[in-house]
């Protein structure tokens, strides 16, 4: 195990025993340096499979898989949420909040890192569900999406249709686009 890896198990560890007081910054900033860092890995049946089990009331079931998935894809927001409706429905409300209140924190960060007026104010996201649950949460869908490279950094400019008319959308997609040329052995 890598040192980046050790230390990402131990603040992830620390931030589910105490979602309130975690380092959800530190936490994301150290997950993109280790191996368990895999924007493009998640499982889409065995997610659809815990949407179901959620839906369909077999709480305790779902709560099995999403603990599964997660182990594989720990920060995922929508499948933190995901768990705590189970844990909800299982009767586990402490385990529910918690879970709650740990994708919250993680979505703060993530809204944190900017606005998404500009470029320079592109919001930094690890991967494309966190780029569309940032437009979800917004009220925004995407109609165009265009990849830029710009001075060794990725943006995903994205067109949007807002209730107020267009609207650009600038994020930030550094970090999967060069975890993907690795993986692709380009630079």
């Amino acid at each position: 195990m890598s040192h980046s890896e050790a230390t990402f198990l131990t603040l992830l560890e620390e931030a589910l025993s105490d979602p309130v007081g975690a380092d959800y910054e530190r936490l994301r900033d150290v997950y993109v340096a280790c191996p368990v860092y895999q924007p493009w890995a998640r499982d889409q049946e065995a997610v659809e499979e815990l949407h179901m089990r959620v839906a369909t009331g077999r709480f305790e079931e779902a709560i099995a898989l999403g603990e599964e998935i997660l182990t594989s894809d720990p920060l995922a927001v929508t499948l933190r949420l995901s768990l705590a409706k189970a844990y909800d429905g299982a009767g586990r409300r402490r385990d529910g909040t918690d879970a709650r209140t740990f994708a919250n924190g993680l979505m703060r960060c993530v809204l944190r890192t900017g606005n998404g007026r500009t470029l320079d104010s592109a919001i930094v996201v690890h991967d494309a569900r966190e780029l569309h649950l940032v437009l979800d949460v917004l009220g925004l869908t995407a109609t165009r999406s265009e990849l830029r490279q710009i001075d060794g950094r990725w943006f995903d400019v994205i067109e949007t249709n807002a209730s107020s008319g267009e609207r650009l959308m600038h994020f930030d997609v550094t970090l999967p686009r060069l975890w993907l040329n690795r993986l692709m052995g380009l630079r």
